[in-house]
């Protein structure tokens, strides 16, 4: 599969309610319409087995710092959303009309969690999703977290749109509400790291480890 900006690597999303609790886990992606959306949709899984954070993981700017969005005159220069990442763009506009910060849905040990960036806002948020999502928001567990979905949208397309290292996989991790890359080595995810610590990112966004997700072939 090659992204949108022709790097060649594998664009993984957890933005599609998978439960992070199953040993064996298998990333599902939603059809054009999208099941967690307003109409029905059509879940499909690949059949890369998505493997577990491993002790390679290198946090790229693990400093303490406000969660701050991608300024303004950078978003500008970004490709516009065109709903063909999916569910993802949708949240992501989701993120940006409704309260609380919207960060994603998930299944967490079966059980439904939302997630928000302003969890204090949490009775607004879920009467505005509730029609939107086909989802139990109503019985969800809100999980306060540090991104909501829109910052990690504009933030991963900045970066990917920028960065001069070859990599295997991208992944805007809802459960973990970070973004995830990986190289397919230990020398490869160094030439990310590198590579992305020219772009000036905030604080605790990123994490770049070594995949064994194998590149696939375009």
């Amino acid at each position: 599969m090659t992204d949108a900006y022709g790097l060649g690597g594998r664009f993984d999303s957890t933005a599609s309610g998978r439960d992070p609790s199953t040993e064996n886990e298998v990333y599902c992606f939603m059809n054009p319409i999208g099941a967690l959306l307003l109409l029905p949709g059509i879940v499909g899984c690949s059949n890369a087995l998505v493997p577990r954070a491993g002790n390679h993981a290198v946090t790229v700017s693990a400093c303490v710092g406000p969660a701050t969005s991608l300024p303004d005159s950078l978003a500008a220069t970004l490709p516009v959303r065109d709903g063909r990442s999916m569910p993802d763009d949708q949240w992501a506009d989701l993120a940006a009309v409704v309260p609380g910060g919207f960060a994603g849905i998930f299944y967490d040990r079966g059980k439904p969690v939302l997630a928000l960036a302003r969890p204090d806002e949490a009775a607004a948020a879920k009467a505005a999703l509730a029609p939107k999502l086909s989802f139990p928001i109503g019985t969800a567990e809100v999980r306060g977290v540090r991104w909501d979905f829109a910052q990690l949208v504009n933030w991963s397309n900045y970066i990917l749109g920028r960065l001069d290292a070859p990599w295997v996989r991208f992944n805007r991790n809802a459960v973990l509400n970070r973004l995830e890359l990986s190289g397919s080595s230990i020398q490869a995810r160094d030439r990310i790291v590198e590579s992305l610590r020219k772009l000036s990112l905030p604080c605790d966004l990123l994490i770049v480890d070594v995949s064994t997700v194998h590149r696939i072939p375009t």
